[in-house]
């Protein structure tokens, strides 16, 4: 069954930030475990704002991750959901630049250091990490929550994970090595290349601008979003509607890349 989504940056990007990942990746690719990494393509790679996968086999656009947390059936508000996006301000994103000992910022009870570049052992997955700030203030980091927030109390679309002010991104998967596992005793190959990475990430920043122009619904098949099976309907696109995005769950959409103004 086809789902939905609200991401950032499915598509093009700012070209500074293209850059920037396309930098990060091939530090990932010309490391020792870049044989096991298998990176997205660059359009492919993106930020989820917030999920609206619905229940399957019900009448009801009822909201999944409401139905999975609380066992609460609660159906939509697809133009409510369509005005919060296109509402969406102009935020600031940075991606590292921090110490090991910075914490104006934390998430999930760790330091933006630690948190700004993850390899995710059970789920397999390479993952880049930023926070919203104002003029290096990251008290604004919790407006993206906020944001979120929203969705679920206006608009019934519940966040996969509550009070997550993460700006992420999946870069590609990764097939881990033997040595894998945490070790007291000796650092495993994927900890010390996490390691590195951090601390490259945290001496190298980059500011990026996320606005509404940069918004858009996706609707896929794969969660991963690949390029060949989902579909992109940017916010502001004139036309799109309500009932527009109701049919996405279920009409065969064309196959589209999001394209338009991108801000650097």
């Amino acid at each position: 069954m086809p789902q939905l989504t609200l991401v950032a940056f499915w598509g093009d990007k700012p070209p500074a930030f293209q850059r920037y990942l396309a930098e990060i990746g091939g530090r990932i690719g010309a490391s020792p475990l870049g044989a096991r990494f298998t990176p997205y393509a660059p359009e492919q790679i993106h930020a989820t704002i917030v999920g609206l996968e619905r229940m399957e086999n019900e009448p009801g656009c009822y909201n999944l991750n409401q139905f999975l947390t609380t066992g609460e059936r609660r159906s939509m508000d697809l133009a409510a959901a369509l005005g919060l996006a296109r509402a969406w301000p102009r935020l600031t994103v940075r991606f590292g630049g921090f110490d090991p000992d910075d914490d104006r910022v934390t998430s999930f009870g760790q330091t933006p250091f630690v948190r700004s570049f993850q390899l995710r052992r059970k789920a397999g997955k390479v993952m880049l990490m930023g926070w919203l700030h104002a003029d290096g203030d990251f008290r604004r980091a919790g407006e993206l929550w906020r944001l979120r927030r929203r969705f679920a109390e206006e608009a019934a679309v519940r966040p996969k994970y509550w009070a997550d002010h993460d700006f992420y991104l999946t870069l590609g998967t990764l097939t881990l090595p033997t040595d894998a596992a945490p070790s007291s005793a000796k650092p495993s190959a994927a900890e010390a290349f996490q390691a590195t990475m951090r601390d490259y990430i945290a001496a190298n920043p980059i500011d990026v601008i996320v606005s509404a122009a940069d918004l858009a619904f996706v609707r896929y098949v794969d969660p991963a979003l690949p390029l060949n099976g989902s579909s992109a309907y940017p916010v502001e696109e004139v036309g799109l509607d309500a009932q527009k995005l109701a049919s996405l769950y279920t009409s065969r959409a064309g196959e589209r890349i999001a394209r338009g103004p991108q801000n650097i």
